[in-house]
């Protein structure tokens, strides 16, 4: 099952000082892990602490990264990051709220951080 990570879940190790692999892995045990360029050069802008730890990590877990669609790949990140998980049946591991929404509506499932420490799954 591919999980899609969005920039600010990628964040949260650093922020939340939570492993959001492992704890991803315990509710879906085969997960593969991917991200869009998109959010890779995202984190690369944002120059911080917790994008610096996140492109580590992106190394270290070995985060494929998958290219969209051709007509989707000029659409804004979260717009791609809707797409895959619609067209891959992929979860998608995010915090933010409208995307969360969105997917929620158009029966993408999401992985979100709830009270600071918890993973959550919707199907």
């Amino acid at each position: 099952m591919k999980v899609l990570l969005d920039t600010n879940f990628l964040m949260l190790p650093e922020d939340k000082k939570i492993d959001i692999f492992t704890e991803i892995k315990k509710k879906i045990p085969l997960a593969k892990f991917v991200i869009l360029p998109s959010i890779k050069k995202e984190l690369k802008k944002l120059n911080t602490k917790s994008s610096k730890l996140a492109l580590q990590l992106i190394k270290k877990k070995k985060v494929k990264v998958v290219e969209p669609t051709n007509k989707d790949e000029d659409k804004p990140t979260d717009d791609q990051i809707l797409e895959y998980g619609k067209k891959n049946k992929a979860y998608v591991a995010t915090n933010d709220k409208e995307l969360k929404k969105r997917c929620t509506e158009q029966n993408v499932p999401i992985i979100y951080l709830r009270s600071s420490k918890k993973i959550e799954l919707t199907r």
